[in-house]
């Protein structure tokens, strides 16, 4: 079985070419399946990575991305509200 993910674009006025990503995630085989599938569709998506809700948050407060991953599986991170908080 494996953890869901939700889907959240921040600002979805970027173009394609100036896209990138934050993927919320504590489980790093998923994030590594994830980061594959997402360079087949995106080869120049710029992609980061958090482990815990505090990293998502510090990487938030910098520079917002244009896409979200969440993992809404994980211990360490209540993702409806993070998801809400943003």
């Amino acid at each position: 079985m494996s953890p869901n993910l939700a889907l959240f674009p921040v600002a979805p006025t970027r173009k394609e070419a100036e896209m990138d990503a934050l993927i919320v995630c504590e489980d790093g085989q998923l994030t590594s399946h994830l980061r594959r599938v997402l360079r087949l569709r995106w080869p120049d998506l710029e992609l980061n990575e958090a482990h815990s809700e505090h990293d998502a948050r510090r990487v938030l407060a910098g520079n917002p991305p244009t896409l979200l991953f969440v993992s809404t599986a994980g211990d360490g991170i209540d993702a409806i509200r993070f998801i809400r908080d943003v």
